[in-house]
């Protein structure tokens, strides 16, 4: 559980640092393909193409 967590934490700083996509990008995820409106601490949110918003998309990474 700790490991989870602190995998977790790592990915989000590296995202943070590495800044792979940021606002008004347009992502793919999970097959939902939108733009980047807003994004913090182990979330974003994206407009998706049918101009849906689909919130609190939550990043967590497995190794």
């Amino acid at each position: 559980m700790m490991k989870d967590i602190l995998i977790n934490i790592v990915g989000d700083l590296y995202i943070l640092w590495a800044e792979p996509f940021k606002m008004g990008d347009r992502i793919e995820v999970n097959g939902n393909i939108g733009d980047v409106i807003d994004a913090g601490w182990l979330q974003f949110k994206m407009i998706e193409v049918s101009n849906r918003i689909s919130q609190e998309q939550r990043l967590f990474f497995y190794l």
